[in-house]
């Protein structure tokens, strides 16, 4: 038997014992579809020991259309010859690919017809609005964010987006350039480039074909130039028509191009100056184009935080006088301390960073009213005026600074709902609340309907300390959507489900680090809907408890926890499974808890009580889980605490119609005596009971966040190029037009000077936090020796101050040799349990690694694990930077002297075992 027909046969035993699905259906082609059928196949691998190499030949046989395993088969064994790799995210890409060929059959004679029919063309502002509507439903990430390796994806992706959402296929460019990641300049650059192509060919649209070839090209010469900057790249770079190199924009111009002007603008901005000598110049609106397009808008358009002492006055002034539909725009970078609550007003208004970021550059609302006696300042956002249909938080931060203080009376640090419907959240970071929930969306009169919260990450969420915890999510809102949301910290429950019918919560990730949490999915609530879960469903959650963190070692199974950090329940449903009798004989009613997640270290898994009519199916436990704890001092002495477990039910308080046999309860729930308030329960104080497991925090050393709380400064951002604007075509000096281009190309060196920077400090941000922690001392060396490829770097402090005393020790901990890169130079072959010094690099010494065990990529390009040191006067930091894909070596770092933020010298590391 071959080794494909073997992983085969694993997994069809597999799915048969455990009634699973793992075949991807005749009418399966969405994203979404795809998605899930990924993680299934992904799952059924894991459970049968299964390496990832192999998950492509185990998923052919899963797919139901006979044409469609056919070319898949065609492919592996294209990919077979050709490369001898045949990995999962080949497959992946390739299948996406499969869909699409056989999906666009007919698309090439329909982008070749004449571009004069404009029946069916979009205007911007619908082409914006249908891939909005798009990526709320799709599971595809649709962003392109600048990497040449990505570009095929993408160009698939924003293909399916078109055809998916009846954008023509004439038009993808336009929805190209929409979805270009609006942190780097590339939208600006190609939407300059697609105004001179249109201007120079006549023609209303910028070929697909064309579009694809020139964006390819800019985005490699960007790489060639090890640049961030893609005007710079761009700049001077002919333009293809047809595979022709037919257009050449003047490098200046161009640049200026991008910063704002159109090559007419030039001239009008340039003349207007001469001839108004100490006035100041008028700018062309030449960013409105851009603005219809949903790209950054020019700096100035955002409120600043500055000065502190009017600006909460400022903002809701500007909520209150804005009227129907007003967007806040608030600047990136920014810290804004307020003193009360940043209010809504009126419907369909809207509060964001501009450029809409996703990252640490979101404005951030810090929480800086007084505090007395328990009372004062919670709230940073309150969306529930009566009027408040429709409005939107977006893209921002919010800081409730409670730090260590008790928990303060009042609302959440984001309310939203009441009497209302129609409401956005999404892409805001919420954390440290001083009340009782990072966000909160309120019933009103019960009549609250329709809110949408999507894409956030929050937490952590109050202390594990009795009574003074915190929720993530508290949704009390009828017919809403809580979904791909990340929850870390929370200490009450992660998401709570206030009834809330017909609500759709979702694909959320929820996990702790060193708090307990009470329960990571809540559905225990009998107020405000008096128990009814109608039509509200849980569904393909990921919840993630307590894993350990001592170190492990090749013989270990399970380990310590230093903070005895567990989550008690990962789902509870029913009021008496929290509340105890307080509830009495109510029950919740008619909800449905589906094919949800578990992993790692919990007292139950899933605790039902007090529930009538519910559906819980289709649950299971993924990699490492244990189940611990015992009855604690606030127990009952009347109460029996049942063993901890994963699948636990009080069969005497649930309806008749929810018993063993009904098809209503997966058939592994254990029934119990007990049921009565599980919370009360304790993890065990240390000792090896906690699984080794990874989740969304431990799972690689390049965190795509820091934890910090942003910093202060003025706003700052280009702005967006493109639109029209006439111009004088006179009396412009020669030197006046070489010192406005000298201006614009010191402008965009200057920002490449300092986007390096900040791209610097960005790799040993997110490690600081890490290796800030006092954990991990000796313990990393033992941990990273038990595994298979690895080598460590140990860098010694001998002084901080003393730049030219610093010493590297590199010792290789794998047990074969591998080649010894510093700075992109070759140290040569070193051996296994053979360590190297080198001293005298300065302050710039660059990456160590190894190419070795998948380090390069096919087309030659470095994907390996690198290990980095950054100098700032008088302190050194260190970090490791990690390809999303690809993980080649663990590499450990450790200090000989402490870091001057703790007395320990923590070690950072990215540990992996490689087979």
């Amino acid at each position: 038997m071959s080794i494909e027909e073997k992983i085969q046969s694993k997994l069809l035993q597999w799915a048969n014992a455990n009634s699973a699905n793992l075949f991807l259906r005749e009418h399966e082609r969405s994203c979404r579809d795809l998605h899930r059928w990924f993680a299934r196949i992904e799952n059924a691998c894991k459970a049968c020991d299964i390496l990832e190499c192999h998950y492509a030949h185990g998923a052919i046989i899963f797919i139901e259309s006979h044409d469609l395993a056919e070319v898949m088969r065609e492919k592996q064994q294209k990919f077979l010859v050709g490369t001898a790799r045949w990995s999962w995210e080949n497959f992946k890409v390739e299948i996406l690919k499969a869909i699409a060929e056989a999906e666009d059959d007919d698309e090439e004679e329909s982008e070749k017809e004449s571009e004069d029919e404009d029946e069916g063309r979009l205007s911007p502002d619908e082409i914006k609005q249908r891939l909005y509507n798009w990526t709320r439903t799709s599971f595809c990430y649709p962003l392109f964010k600048g990497r040449s390796e990505e570009l095929g994806r993408w160009f698939l992706i924003v293909e399916r987006a078109c055809r998916e959402s009846g954008i023509p296929p004439a038009q993808r460019t336009e929805a190209a350039l929409l979805l270009i990641f609006g942190e780097i300049d590339l939208g600006p650059v190609m939407l300059a480039r697609q105004e001179v192509y249109l201007r120079e060919t006549g023609k209303k649209y910028w070929d697909w074909s064309d579009f694809k070839q020139d964006i390819r090209e800019v985005v490699a010469e960007a790489e060639r130039k090890d640049t961030l900057q893609f005007a710079v790249a761009a700049a001077g770079k002919a333009l293809k028509v047809a595979g022709c190199a037919a257009l050449l924009i003047p490098a200046g111009v161009f640049l200026l191009h991008v910063i704002g002007f159109t090559s007419a603008g030039v001239a009008a901005v340039i003349t207007t100056s001469s001839m108004n000598s100490g006035q100041s110049p008028h700018l062309p609106s030449v960013n409105r184009r851009h603005q219809q397009r949903g790209l950054s808008r020019r700096a100035d358009d955002c409120e600043p935080a500055d000065p502190a002492n009017t600006v909460t006055d400022r903002l809701n002034n500007a909520l209150l006088n804005g009227g129907n539909g007003y967007t806040l725009s608030l600047c990136p970078n920014q810290r804004y301390l307020i003193q009360a609550p940043i209010t809504f007003t009126q419907p369909n208004q809207e509060i964001s960073t501009l450029g809409y970021p996703t990252g640490d550059e979101r404005a951030m609302l810090v929480v800086s009213g007084p505090v007395a006696d328990g009372k004062g300042h919670t709230i940073a956002v309150d969306g529930t005026c009566n009027d408040c249909d429709g409005v939107k938080l977006r893209n921002i931060q919010i800081d409730g600074t409670r730090g260590d203080s008790a928990p303060t009376d009042g609302g959440g640090n984001i309310e939203m709902g009441g009497d209302n419907s129609n409401q956005l959240i999404e892409y805001v970071r919420s954390f440290n609340p001083r009340s009782w929930t990072c966000l909160h969306i309120a019933e009103g009169p019960l009549t609250c309907n329709n809110v949408v919260v999507q894409n956030n990450d929050l937490g952590p969420c109050g202390v594990d300390t009795f009574q003074q915890w915190a929720d993530g999510i508290s949704i009390a809102c009828r017919n809403s959507i809580v979904r791909n949301n990340m929850i870390e910290g929370a200490t009450d429950g992660g998401i709570v489900v206030f009834g809330s019918p017909g609500t759709l919560v979702e694909n959320n990730t929820i996990w702790v680090l060193n708090q307990t949490l009470l329960g990571g999915i809540n559905v225990v609530d009998y107020n405000p809907f008096n128990g009814d879960y109608t039509d509200t469903i849980i569904r393909d959650n990921l919840i993630f408890g307590g894993f350990a963190n001592d170190g492990q070692t090749a013989s270990d199974t399970r380990g310590s926890n230093y903070e005895s950090a567990i989550i008690k329940i990962g789902i509870a449903v029913g009021p008496r499974t929290w509340f105890g009798d307080r509830f009495g004989d109510n029950r919740n009613r008619n909800g449905i808890v589906q094919n949800n997640q578990l992993s790692g270290a919990f007292s139950y898994g899933i605790a039902v009580t007090s529930s009538d009519n519910f559906t819980i199916t289709g649950n299971t436990l993924v990699g490492n889980t244990t189940f611990i704890g015992a009855q604690g001092p606030n127990c009952s002495d009347v109460d029996h605490v049942p063993t901890p477990g994963p699948w636990i039910v009080d069969w005497a308080t649930v309806g008749t119609d929810m018993n063993e046999g009904s098809g209503k309860m997966q058939t592994d729930f254990v029934g119990i005596s007990d049921g009565d308030s599980l919370t009360c329960v304790l993890p065990p104080n240390g000792g090896d009971f906690w699984p080794f497991g990874s989740n969304p925090s431990n799972s690689s050393s390049s965190s795509s966040g820091s934890s910090g709380s942003g910093s202060n400064g003025s706003s700052s951002g280009n702005g967006s190029g493109g639109g029209g604007g006439g111009g004088h075509a006179a009396g412009i000096g020669i030197g006046v037009v070489v010192g406005v281009l000298a201006v614009g190309v010191l402008a965009f060196f200057g920002r490449r000077w300092w986007m390096k920077k900040q791209e610097e400090k960005a790799h040993y941000n997110a490690a600081r936090e890490m290796a800030n922690r006092p954990s991990f001392d000796s313990l990393a060396l033992a941990m990273i020796k038990a595994n298979s490829f690895n080598f460590l770097v140990a860098l010694l402090f001998t002084s901080f101050l003393h730049v030219s005393a610093q010493t590297y020790t590199v010792t290789n901990n794998c047990p074969s040799a591998i080649e010894l890169f510093i700075g992109e130079t070759s140290e040569g072959s070193l051996a296994t349990n053979q360590s190297i010094v080198k001293t005298g690099l300065g302050t710039s010494a660059g990456f160590f690694y190894t190419k070795d065990h998948g380090g390069v990529d096919d087309d030659g390009d470095l994907e390996a694990l690198r290990a980095g040191f950054y100098f700032e006067p008088d302190y050194w930091y260190y970090y490791l930077v990690k390809d999303d894909d690809n993980l080649n070596t663990g590499i450990s770092i450790t200090p000989d002297q402490p870091p001057v933020s703790t007395s320990h010298h923590p070690t950072l590391y990215c540990d992996y075992c490689k087979y």
